[in-house]
């Protein structure tokens, strides 16, 4: 009976924790450099591994050279995937430096717009029962009081109309 080959692995870094930077063996736009840190503990600290990505048009990908040291790997791998293009004013208009999509800014103005209007609804509604309905109490500084007051019930009549499968089965006829 043969022996069950055993093998000790090693985290070499997070990819959690990757950070990509240009790469300092490529001339600019020419590749990429990859990095993985907080990998298990060595003797120096942690692994780390960097990976070099280097264009070369008449490659797919292939792993040139792996170095090894005490708490490090870094590897060089050639490929036509890591060759950039030269940025076009079309490049720069498309891209967003912070990184949010034109749906993102509308949805967030929208919602800043939304909420002006619900504070305003409320400034306003209480300004117009205090000059006009001379209130003094809390409940008589809120405009409409009696529909906010009832929307909690009204909402828990919906929730269980739809639960129910929209029957009439939860409703007394009148």
């Amino acid at each position: 009976m043969r022996e069950k080959d055993t093998y000790d692995y090693v985290s070499l870094g997070k990819v959690d924790t990757q950070e990509f930077t240009e790469c300092v063996d490529a001339e600019p736009g020419m590749g990429l450099q990859v990095t993985y840190s907080n990998g298990d503990d060595c003797d120096f600290g942690s692994y780390q591994t960097v990976v070099s990505l280097l264009c070369d048009k008449n490659e797919q990908g292939t792993i040139d050279t792996v170095d090894e040291g005490e708490c490090w790997y870094r590897m060089t791998v050639r490929s036509t995937y890591a060759c950039g293009h030269e940025a076009t004013a079309s490049d720069s208009d498309d891209d967003n430096s912070s990184g949010a999509s034109s749906g993102d800014v509308v949805a967030l103005v929208i919602l800043i717009l939304l909420f002006v209007a619900i504070i305003a609804y409320f400034a306003i509604g209480a300004f117009w029962q205090k000059k006009r309905h001379d209130a003094s109490s809390f409940q008589e500084y809120i405009i409409h009081y009696e529909f906010w007051s009832s929307l909690p019930g009204l909402i828990k009549d919906g929730v269980l109309f739809i639960a129910h499968g929209f029957k009439r089965g939860d409703y007394v006829s009148v």
